[in-house]
Parts: C-alpha cells; structure tokens; sequence
C-alpha cells in the first residue's frame, strides 16, 4: 500500500515538472530574446537574436510604436526598420516606445482586439548622445514658398564647438541646407534655403538636425512640419483701379506661390475708410459701389490662405495703397509712381536748361568776365619805402654851365625919370 501511494506521488511529481518545463518551454520560445532598439534620424532600427524556434513560427508578432502605428514583423528577418520619412507617424527625439504582441497565425481581422493578444511585451529606448545637447527652440518661416528660413538654439549642455546640420526630407528626396547662420562661437544656428526643389509645401515633412562635437556625443532633433502652415503671404499682385460706367472696377493676381489654387485663397479689400470687404479666392476682381462727382478712392488690399489649404491664419501685411482720382477721369496713380513721374521730369528739364545755356553762351551774357586792372598796384611796404625815400633825399645840386635867368625890377625915381628924358 506504501508503494502504490509513492508511486503516485512520484507520478505527480513528475507531472508537476513536465507541466512546468512546458509553460517556460511555451514562454522562451513565443517571444524573441534580446530585442533592442536603435534610433537614428528618420529611422527605428529594431534587433533580435534568430534562435527561432518551430513554435514561434505559429504565430503572428506585430509591433505598435507610441501608441499610433501597428506593423507586422518577420521574425526570421531577425530585423525590422521604420522609416519616419516614408510613415510620418511620430518624431523620436524624445524617445521610443515600443508593444511587441504574439497572436494567432489564424487571426486575419486588422482591427486590434485584446482578446487576439497571447503574450506582450514593452520596450523603451532614447538616442545617442549626450542629455540636452541636441538643438531647441526650433522654428521655421517661409515666405511666399520661394524662401525656408529656419532657425534653432544650440542645446544647454552642448559644447561650443557644436555644428548642426539640417535637412530637410520627404519619402523621396532629402534636401540639405547649404546656407548656414552662426551664433558667437561659431556654431549654426540658422539655415535659408532658397527655392527648395523637390519639396511639397502641402505634404508633411521631416525635418533632421544632426549635431557632431569633438568633446561629447550630440544627440539629434527631428520635427514634422507641413511647411504650408508657415507661410508668410506678399499682398496681391498687380491690383488696377479700372473706372467705366460710374463704377469702379478692382482686379488683382493671386500672390506669389508654389502651384497653388486660385481657391486656396481670401482676399480683404480696404477702401478708403469703410467697412472691409472679403473676397473669396475664386474671382479676381470687385466691382465698387457708384463714384459720386469729385469722389477719391484709397485702395488697399491683403490676402490670407483658406481654411482648407493651410492651418495659418494670418493676415499678410496691406498693400500699397492706390489712389483713383476721380477728377483725372480713368487716371490713377500711386504716390510711388508720382514721385517717379515727377523726378523723371525734373531731370528732363534741367537737362534741356544746361544744353540751351552750354549751346547759345547764356552763362557768359548773363554774368560776363570782369577785367583785369591794368595798373598794378604795390604793397604797402613797397609803397611806404618809396616814400621815405623820396622825402630823406636832398635836393638835386645845380651845375655852372647851366642856364640861368634872372628878373629883377627896381623903382626908378622921379629925378632920374626926367634926366632920362632929356
């Protein structure tokens, strides 16, 4: 009786640890060991060891990054690579997180249900590089889709030797920046680019700040923007003030842009001091109320992107205004024009001034040469020793053989008068 309740217990016994190396066999062997996550810009690099068992071959693994994207994986690829640029799901600068689930090979339904999932497992994962040197407060603005400026701050614990560098990538090309701006020490912090081929403004983007150093590993930055949202928009081109019939006719083109829409935009017209007037992007034109007599009009215009087309909803800055003088009949001109008009005839006319007195000597009638004195005149000093001279000097002396002529009269008495007489 002894042996058959031993008996039973090692039968037991025996059951409990093949059950055991049962359930861990099942676990070893449904999940892949070694999992590890590589992050690089634009792209999530997931590694495992290949010791795939036939077990493991049942089922099906799939992985859901940050909660958003859910792909399936081969395990005997012992690799899997998400490219960002090519998904645009996320940006990974912050980090990675990571479900790995075991289903059932049969489970064909898409949709993700909890009871499918045999087995999960979470895994974390951060970039390369030293914390809080990889670039802030990053920002881009792009005007009239023909020029990308974007900007950025070296990180808080970057060293000053830090370089960054930018690109700007799509699932089919990748665009460098080739026009830096630098901070004090140096490192760039800036970039312009100017026409940038191969890039749609209406589609997402992903945007990679690299960082190198000598002193430390530099982490990266990336972003994804749809670079329509960041559109700074020009006024309207060539608006015309066209008056027929008393009524005042405004015509315009859409701003300067990349392929866009006549219908992506709206239009806000100012005219003098009234209440503004919306236009919708599809008519390029608006005719005004009645002109009464002698009646000015101040013209002003400015465009934003419709709902549709772009999140920006920001007004672009009014255009110049355009006066229509009602007196000049259809005649309009803006006060830069003016200015132009008038200084081209200013010009013209001093011209015509300068040849006509250059061809009939005007100049030399109107203001004739003064002659010169004949006589020259001596210095004071000059002068002074030539008197002194004249006044210090004696008389010249009188020679013998010179001629000399004396006249003398004497009174002759009455007595000597009448002897003479007689």
């Amino acid at each position: 009786m002894k042996m058959e309740k031993l008996s039973y217990l090692l039968v037991l016994i025996s059951l409990w640890f093949l059950l055991e190396l049962t359930h861990s066999e099942k676990e070893i062997s449904l999940l892949p060991t070694n999992m590890k996550i590589h992050l690089y810009p634009g792209l999530i690099h997931i590694t495992w060891d290949c010791n795939i068992t036939e077990s493991m071959k049942d089922y099906k693994y799939d992985i859901t990054f940050q909660n958003a994207a859910d792909k399936t994986i081969t395990l005997s690829d012992c690799f899997y690579d998400y490219c960002i640029p090519k998904h645009m799901d996320f940006d990974i600068h912050h980090g990675l997180h990571i479900e790995v689930f075991v289903k059932n090979k049969s489970d064909t339904i898409d949709t993700f249900d909890t009871t499918d999932i045999i087995e999960t497992k979470e895994l974390t994962a951060m970039p390369e590089g030293k914390e809080n040197t990889a670039a802030e407060n990053f920002a881009c603005v792009v005007y009239n889709v023909s020029i990308v400026n974007c900007s950025w701050t070296a990180g808080r614990e970057a060293p000053k030797d830090t370089n960054y560098s930018l690109a700007i990538r799509n699932s089919k090309n990748c665009v460098p920046c080739e026009d830096y701006r630098h901070d004090s020490f140096g490192r760039q912090v800036g970039c312009v680019l100017k026409s940038p081929p191969n890039i749609d403004f209406s589609a997402d983007n992903y945007i990679q700040l690299v960082g190198s150093s000598e002193e430390t590993s530099i982490r990266f930055y990336d972003a994804r923007l749809k670079l329509n949202n960041y559109v700074i928009l020009d006024p309207p081109r060539n608006i015309n003030l066209n008056y027929s019939m008393n009524n005042l006719e405004i015509t315009w083109e859409k701003p300067e842009t990349y392929n866009w829409r006549d219908n992506c935009f709206v239009y806000e017209i100012k005219i003098n001091e009234g209440d503004n007037i919306e236009i919708a992007g599809e008519q390029n034109s608006y005719k005004a109320a009645i002109l009464l007599d002698n009646e000015n009009l101040s013209v002003s215009m400015r465009v934003k992107w419709k709902e549709s087309c772009s999140d920006n909803k920001n007004w672009s800055r009014w255009s110049e205004p355009i006066i229509y003088y009602s007196n000049a009949g259809s005649t309009s001109l803006a006060p830069h024009y003016t200015l132009i008009t008038t200084g081209i005839v200013t010009a013209a006319v001093l011209f015509i001034l300068v040849f006509l007195c250059h061809r009939y000597r005007i100049w030399k009638k109107l203001f004739p040469k003064v002659p010169q004195p004949a006589m020259k005149y001596f210095d004071q000093t000059v002068q002074k020793e030539f008197w002194d001279q004249n006044i210090l000097d004696p008389p010249p002396k009188k020679y013998d053989d010179e001629e000399c002529i004396y006249t003398s009269i004497t009174e002759i008495s009455k007595k000597d008068q009448l002897e003479i007489i007689t």
